[in-house]
């Protein structure tokens, strides 16, 4: 049943990359509910968004389907994929600078929605907050300040993880 649910995401994905909306972005989140990251993995679906948020310069909408349904993957509270949603964070983190304004929106809002969730859960917050500090480093400065905002959510809703954090965010 793992590689059918999968292989279902990976399909569905291909529909939102050809039109990018979050009620389809929505949608998918609903269909993979309850299922495993590793069930995902498995069917592609993580490799499918690390891919989409890399598509060259004229594929502004696998970009932005990529960053709808990292958001919307994010903000489903039913679904227990942290360990996965996190690993391509940095992928889509990467995309609030981009050019296309419609991508680096759907970016924006998809890390917002990450960070909130992550925030809520010390383990996780722990993890992201090291994706969050690699964003200072960026030359692009809408990324640096996604980092900004990000951390500072940290500091409002999981304190002790800025905490633990601040030998590297105040050398």
């Amino acid at each position: 049943m793992a590689p059918q649910l999968g292989a279902e995401s990976v399909k569905m994905f291909a529909e939102v990359e050809a039109k990018p909306t979050k009620e389809a972005a929505a949608k998918l989140a609903e269909m993979v509910r309850g299922a495993s990251g590793a069930e995902l993995a498995e069917g592609g679906l993580w490799d499918a968004i690390e891919a989409a948020s890399q598509a060259g310069k004229k594929k502004e909408a696998k970009r932005e389907a990529a960053c709808l349904v990292f958001g919307a993957l994010s903000a489903d509270e039913q679904n227990k994929l942290e360990a996965y949603i996190v690993k391509v964070s940095n992928f889509i983190i990467q995309l609030v600078g981009d050019k296309e304004k419609k991508v680096a929106t759907a970016a924006h809002d998809a890390v917002q929605e990450f960070v909130k969730r992550a925030s809520r859960n010390p383990a996780v917050a722990q993890s992201t907050m090291l994706e969050m500090m690699e964003c200072l480093d960026s030359t692009k400065f809408q990324v640096k300040v996604a980092g900004l905002e990000s951390i500072a959510t940290f500091a409002e809703n999981c304190p002790a993880a800025v905490a633990v954090a601040m030998p590297e965010l105040v050398p």
